[in-house]
């Protein structure tokens, strides 16, 4: 029984420390995903309230599509899996 309460508390204890470091490592990278390519040459951005459209999209893609922005908003890259747009 001692053995088990141990073992528990040290899985509460990591569970815990590892529910810390998510948070910061979110919180560091909260606007990585603001900007939206998709579909044909269709973007909207989140870094203005309301959301708005995005003019000039080089992406055309009926399929998967990904866009990545740094920590500030600003849009880093795009792709469709096949081309990646700068």
């Amino acid at each position: 029984m001692i053995l088990f309460n141990d073992f528990y508390r040290m899985v509460v204890k990591i569970v815990i420390v590892a529910l810390c470091l998510i948070t910061l490592i979110a919180k560091g990278q909260k606007n990585i995903f603001n900007n939206w390519h998709f579909g044909d040459h269709g973007a909207i951005t989140f870094n203005t309230n309301p959301v708005s459209p995005v003019v000039g999209s080089a992406l055309s893609s009926q399929e998967s599509c990904a866009s990545i922005s740094d920590s500030n908003g600003v849009l880093r890259f795009y792709t469709d899996g096949v081309k990646v747009y700068n």
